[in-house]
């Protein structure tokens, strides 16, 4: 029986996971019996037939400060993933996001003499403008970067011999759908309006976020009452205990629908959502649903940002794809009950929103594309496989 080419993931977000089940499917789809997956994942991973060996999906962080608070989370899959490939036949490492653990961890594997000749790919490269020299050099170690962004692309390839623009699975989304039949689906009724709360994939984006997210859900449900639905799109079943706190100690109730594990559909049902300013900004713009986007950055980090840590002075993925404002973010001291409140209150009530939203839609969606980019990104990792 011929061997299969053996595949070590290695990631800690949802967003991530989420991408990366995208990229096994694939494979999968154009090669079926040629890998084998196992690593560092999470359940839509998992559900790809990846065995997770340890899921670090609750334990991403954004800067130092959320960094150093899962530093020994961090270390054990540092060195499970370390012990993994020492002990097993690897032929190739699939890295994605979080370059504070990625470029370390390949860097180590590629000057370990026993491990150096897995071939290894970096999906989703941080933006080149937030490394120095000397990440860099750690960078240029990786046999492929493959990046979702074209602008990302386009500056990184300036440093790098290796990169390549791998479109964004975003892109394919299906636009036209049945909005009606999606709420059905999750339980909702299609005769009210549905208010979705996206906290976040981290428990310090939910510990900042949620507590607003419902003060402001709550006085909206008063002006609509029996009108409007609040569901909550869970990212991971590790939240839920504190998401289930967070919504009993609230004072009215909100009858929150509490749904795991679907975000694309939650996302498609929704008619107005506060989302924390990651993945799914994205994903609700392509499907023209209105947002408030919320986040509570730690002090430090809000304060380098202020001071032109980014080229670019949008946190939103919409806002910094096109340049502009699509989405209106509130963050740090403007991320307040109120604020959020008055902005959704306009919006909802404002039918003008949703054709914004469709005109930006159809740019964002050129922006991700590339054609054919399934095709190439599943050859080029079977190119490398084979090499």
């Amino acid at each position: 029986m011929k061997r299969r080419y053996q595949v070590y993931v290695l990631l800690n977000e949802v967003s991530g996971d989420l991408q990366t089940a995208s990229l096994i499917r694939h494979l999968k789809r154009h090669y079926p019996d040629e890998f084998e997956f196992q690593g560092v994942c999470g359940d839509h991973c998992k559900a790809e037939g990846v065995k997770v060996l340890y899921d670090m999906t609750h334990r991403s962080a954004i800067g130092i400060e959320e960094t150093i608070k899962n530093f020994i989370f961090y270390l054990i899959a540092f060195f499970r993933s370390l012990i993994y490939l020492w002990k097993n036949p690897i032929d190739l490492l699939i890295c994605v996001d979080s370059s504070t653990f990625n470029l370390p961890f390949n860097y180590l594997v590629k000057k370990l003499k026993r491990l150096s000749s897995i071939k290894s790919v970096y999906y989703i490269p941080p933006h080149i403008t937030l490394l120095g020299e000397s990440q860099i050099r750690m960078l240029r170690h990786f046999d492929k970067q493959f990046y979702t962004f074209k602008m990302d692309y386009d500056l990184a390839r300036t440093y790098l011999d290796n990169a390549e623009f791998v479109g964004h699975s975003f892109s394919l989304l299906e636009r036209n759908y049945d909005k009606e039949a999606v709420k059905v689906s999750l339980g909702l009724d299609p005769k009210k309006k549905t208010l979705t709360l996206f906290p976040g994939s981290r428990f310090l984006e939910i510990e900042g976020l949620l507590d607003i997210y419902l003060d402001a859900a709550s006085r909206l449900k008063k002006d609509y009452g029996d009108g409007l639905e609040i569901s909550l799109s869970l990212a991971h079943e590790r939240f839920e205990s504190l998401v289930r706190e967070k919504v009993a100690k609230t004072k009215s109730s909100l009858g929150v629908r509490i749904i795991l594990g679907r975000p694309d559909d939650v996302m498609k049902g929704s008619d107005f959502c506060f989302c924390a300013a990651g993945t799914a900004t994205l994903q609700g713009v392509l499907y023209k649903v209105p947002m408030a986007v919320c986040y509570v950055f730690s002090p430090f980090f809000y304060y380098l940002a202020k001071r032109g840590l980014f080229l670019c002075p949008f946190f939103a993925m919409p806002n910094i794809l096109l340049g502009e404002e699509v989405v209106h973010e509130f963050l740090n001291e403007d991320c307040t009950v109120e604020n959020v409140y008055a902005y959704a209150k306009t919006v909802m009530e404002d039918p003008l929103y949703i054709n914004y939203y469709a005109s930006k839609a159809d740019l964002i969606a050129e922006k991700l594309y590339k054609k054919d980019a399934e095709r190439h990104m599943v050859e080029t990792l079977y190119g490398l496989v084979q090499s």
